[in-house]
């Protein structure tokens, strides 16, 4: 496993403290190798499940995500994002 970033080991060695009680059990190697103790089945073919007879979820149509298209902004526009009206537009024709 990695450890911590150099400043946080450079501020235990300078303060005398260790650095392994900053660090949450989680990513210790222990635990992690005790996660991987289990043994993994593959899932098996959708023909050996059995069917199913919970209840029927039906989405709500409003609340689907749309696919295609550019994403509607959600942002709240204010006075900074008026354009100045006086500033006169430079048109330049480029020759080829």
């Amino acid at each position: 496993l990695r450890l911590p970033c150099r400043h946080v080991i450079a501020v235990c060695s300078s303060c005398h403290l260790q650095m392994t009680t900053f660090i949450d059990p989680v990513y210790n190697l222990h635990t992690i190798r005790k996660a991987y103790q289990v043994e993994f089945h593959p899932v098996r073919n959708e023909d050996y499940w059995s069917t199913y007879t919970g209840p029927n979820f039906i989405p709500k149509p409003h609340m689907r995500r749309k696919n295609s298209g550019r994403p509607i902004t959600t942002r709240l526009h204010n006075e900074m994002d008026q354009s100045i009206q006086n500033k006169t537009k430079k048109m330049f024709l480029l020759s080829q």
